[in-house]
């Protein structure tokens, strides 16, 4: 039996960046969810469930703190900015 991967999500409309993320986090062992949108983020977070969250605050369909807001609302997952 494998061990349980922490769980990464990676909020960010830059392909190159979330690409960037997702194959540094993933060579280290993480399970990385990508989201280019606040509101596909918000759709992944009940499925995701993630341990962990990489936001970035400049999306374009939702202002960062309202998406902080709103995250808050489902989920006292971490999140780095």
């Amino acid at each position: 039996m494998s061990p349980v991967k922490t769980k990464i999500l990676v909020m960010d409309d830059e392909v190159p960046i979330r690409k960037f993320l997702g194959i540094s986090l993933g060579a280290s062992g993480y399970e990385i969810s990508e989201a280019s949108k606040g509101s596909e983020a918000l759709l992944m977070l009940a499925d995701a469930k993630p341990d962990l969250i990489i936001l970035d605050l400049g999306l374009p369909d939702v202002e960062g703190q309202d998406l902080i807001t709103a995250i808050r609302s489902r989920s006292q997952a971490p999140i780095i900015v």
